[in-house]
């Protein structure tokens, strides 16, 4: 979609029809036209939904991890973390998930996200170990409709999220000069 006061695209919608060729604003209203069909379509702009589920298949999934020693010596110790999958916009969990073999513990890290964790000892050299985690799921691909004039500020964001997800630290690197730069240009 467009913003009628300067043509920027904001949003990407799917076509009302298989040959859709021209956009225009009248009113409040965007409406599309299609060549091959010879019809126009009002097309909702913003009914409020924030995204859109399509796509929707079912799945088996076996997710595989092998941990071979090449040698020459023996693994001591290998931890393996696998990430325990939970029900959102995207999955849904429909069966029971299985591990073969049973993991050592599950571990929850500070962003409430919880693995597996295998503990594997005295692996010989040329010896390999497989885990296995099972399970059936629904999926979906998922398109958000992120509106600028909806989006907020920083100072909207809920602490405890900001507090978790917007750290400064070597995925964001706030104070790199680049980013410093790049934000000085933006605003």
């Amino acid at each position: 979609m467009v913003d009628p006061s300067d043509g920027s695209v904001i949003i990407i919608a799917d076509a009302p029809g298989q040959f859709t060729r021209g956009l225009a604003w009248i009113g409040n209203n965007l409406w599309a036209t299609d060549s091959q069909e010879d019809m126009l379509f009002k097309l909702k702009v913003n009914d409020g939904e924030k995204y859109v589920r399509t796509n929707m298949r079912e799945e088996k999934i076996d997710y595989t991890y092998q941990i071979t020693n090449y040698g020459p010596g023996e693994v001591k110790k290998a931890d393996i973390y696998l990430a325990i999958p939970s029900n959102r916009l995207t999955q849904e969990i429909t069966g029971e998930i299985k591990y073969n073999p049973d993991y050592t513990n599950v571990v929850i890290d500070k962003w409430n996200q919880s693995t597996a964790h295998y503990e594997l000892k005295n692996l010989k050299a040329g010896e390999s170990k497989t885990i296995h985690m099972i399970t059936t799921t629904k999926l979906w691909d998922v398109r958000y409709y992120i509106f600028p004039d909806q989006v907020g500020t920083l100072e909207e964001i809920p602490k405890e999220i900001s507090t978790l997800y917007l750290q400064n630290n070597e995925k964001y690197q706030l104070n790199h000069p680049t980013i410093q730069d790049a934000v000085k240009k933006a605003v």
